[in-house]
């Protein structure tokens, strides 16, 4: 997983290429699992592979870790894990087997086989007692994944907007320290 400040990645998932091409500016350092595939590769391949970038992700906390770039500027104390359909659940038992959940958002699309899924998930969610922050957004008239065919739509604009709390800057006090 070695690389330099210049290298892009070539294959990048389609959400991805929506900030890197700069349809939405975020300020991340987005890592992105190229996980193994079912059927080929059964349950618990992807989450396997997943676990292991979390693991690896984490080893450069101390600032020691193999690749150079992510100890110079990421900030270990903002770090969220997302993902797109299957990536979600993926993203979900991440956080699940970390243990730290503290805000979660759903979003659904009413044309979307598995929009009841996405709804069901969330009231298991709240009646499981669980006492993070959680959001369902239900996007009506698009598909699943419809922010990957269309980046540019009004409805994907407002749906990134709505996560752009990974943008927000840590508040700082009267000496410029962060709080």
């Amino acid at each position: 997983m070695d690389s330099t400040d210049s290298e892009l990645a070539l294959d990048l998932s389609p959400m991805m290429r929506i900030y890197k091409d700069g349809l939405f500016e975020a300020k991340i350092i987005a890592v992105s699992v190229d996980y193994r595939l079912a059927p080929e590769n059964p349950v618990p391949a992807a989450y396997e592979d997943s676990w292991t970038t979390l693991k690896w992700v984490a080893s450069h906390f101390n600032g020691k870790g193999s690749e150079d770039w992510l100890n110079r500027h990421a900030d270990f104390q903002r770090v969220f894990l997302s993902g797109d359909s299957a990536g979600a659940n993926i993203a979900n038992r991440m956080a699940i087997k970390h243990g730290h959940e503290e805000k979660l958002e759903v979003f659904v699309s009413e044309k979307d086989l598995f929009r009841e899924r996405g709804w069901y998930y969330a009231a298991k969610l709240r009646e499981s007692g669980w006492s993070g922050d959680l959001e369902v957004t239900d996007f009506n008239g698009e598909d699943h994944d419809f922010h990957l065919i269309k980046p540019t739509c009004e409805k994907t604009v407002a749906m990134l907007k709505s996560i752009s709390f990974i943008n927000l800057e840590q508040e700082k006090d009267d000496y410029g320290m962060e709080i």
